[in-house]
């Protein structure tokens, strides 16, 4: 990871993290659970954060299995304890806080990214235990300079030129750290609003310096101090290396943050164009969409007229057919009273005929031309009721043939209309304006 190679830096901590630590003994959660950890920082570096909370969580998931499993591979018989096992088993605890830091500063890593760092790395007990113990070695240690220096008193001239030296370095690391200064200021200021961060870490910076200044002025009046000018110079050098290293950090975080932002700025323009050429397309969708509109209405009237004469011949035909019907059934009954009264004339007939016959046994002779008449009548009454009867049959002939020829008129319009409506459906107009209806 220190020479960059953050994706095979993230294969193996993942591999890590997945590995378990109970196999052998709980203490080794310390690997796991920092893995985790370190596995979700890079993601979150990389702009995956869902992907480093899962990280996270895994990693309190963990430490809360390994500190809830037996003791036994931790600290050993409980009579006779192993002293290190607890250390280790609250290094895994101290891993698991870590994550708990990191997952609780997620939400601010995509806004405010150098308080969300500053935030998720909050020392733990385990740190501040470690910071103890590194500044209790720094006090033996400035213990141990102070009897050195003690008794080298005579060489104090000597040592005083050399921080004046020193001293004259720093100035000049001091100019620097001012014109590195201004630089983020002018590159915090062509930043837009998503990196007001970096412009607090600007402040923070002039901060720095304005510290950095007090502290010289200190060394500069405790010159004759001796062996605590020289405690405070080499607190104050390794002060001013810190804030270099920081500094540096910050100038790469910057620079990133420029090369994103000239990135992003160059995906926005392709868009901005992307959205004209869209715009100039859909100029040309709305006229042809307004000829294909006025098209509709022309065959909307169109349509509506056709349907009107549909409707007007529909209304004609059935005023015939039932005028028609009309006519037939008044001739049927025509025809019926016409049948009813030859049918009695026949009946008055038949019962002259019987007469006639009765009176014929008797008188023969005085009778025989009376029955010839009356043969006669029947014969012309018959002939005359054919006739009647091929009148009325040639009526309903016509009336039937009249109603089949305004049958016909009917089909051929609404046959005409369909194949109208069959042209409509297949240039797709019907169906355009149906749905520009709805």
């Amino acid at each position: 990871m220190a020479i960059g190679r953050r994706d095979e830096a993230l294969a193996r901590f993942e591999s890590c993290a997945s590995m378990d630590a109970a196999a052998f003994s709980p203490v080794l959660g310390t690997k796991t659970v920092d893995a985790a950890c370190w596995a979700g920082i890079l993601h979150a570096f990389a702009g995956d954060v869902d992907a480093a909370r899962v990280c996270w969580k895994m990693g309190i998931k963990e430490a809360r299995r390994l500190t809830g499993l037996p003791w036994l591979n931790v600290i050993g018989q409980e009579d006779a304890p192993q002293p290190y096992g607890l250390l280790e088993l609250s290094h895994v605890l101290d891993a698991a806080s870590h994550c708990a830091g990191w997952l609780n500063a997620a939400a601010r890593l995509a806004e405010q990214p150098g308080l969300a760092v500053m935030l998720a790395r909050r020392q733990t007990a385990g740190d501040t235990r470690q910071y103890i113990k590194d500044l209790l070695a720094a006090k033996r240690w400035l213990q141990g300079q102070l009897s050195a220096g003690a008794a080298r008193n005579d060489d104090l001239p000597q040592e005083v030129q050399r921080l004046r030296e020193s001293i004259a370095t720093l100035e000049s690391g001091r100019s620097w750290l001012s014109e590195q200064v201004r630089s983020f200021k002018a590159a915090a200021e062509k930043s837009a609003a998503d990196y007001e961060q970096a412009r607090q870490w600007g402040k923070a910076a002039d901060q720095g310096r304005l510290w950095l200044d007090a502290q010289l002025g200190e060394a500069r009046t405790r010159e004759a101090a001796q062996l605590k000018t020289i405690e405070q110079l080499k607190a104050h050098i390794k002060s001013l290396e810190e804030g270099k290293a920081w500094l540096d950090g910050q100038f790469g975080s910057l620079s990133e943050l420029a090369k994103d932002r000239e990135r992003i700025i160059g995906e926005l323009r392709a868009h901005i164009k992307e959205l004209q050429d869209a715009k100039v397309w859909l100029d040309g969708q709305h006229a042809t969409l307004a000829a294909l509109a006025k098209d509709r209405e022309r065959i909307i009237a169109e349509f509506r007229t056709y349907i009107e004469q549909l409707e007007a011949a529909k209304a004609w035909h059935a005023t015939q057919l039932e005028n028609a019907r009309t006519q037939a059934a008044a001739a049927a009954e025509r025809a019926a009273a016409q049948i009813a009264a030859q049918a009695a004339v026949v009946s008055n007939l038949q019962s002259e005929l019987a007469i006639a016959r009765e009176a014929a046994a008797s008188d023969r002779s005085d009778h025989a031309a009376t029955l010839a008449r009356l043969h006669e009548e029947l014969a012309m009454t018959r002939e005359t009721s054919a006739v009647q009867r091929k009148e009325q049959e040639a009526a309903i002939a016509r009336l039937e043939e009249e109603l089949a020829k305004a049958a016909q008129a009917a089909a051929t319009q609404a046959a005409w209309a369909q194949d109208r409506v069959r042209g409509l459906l297949g240039r797709g107009w019907l169906d355009r304006l149906l749905n520009r209806d709805r």
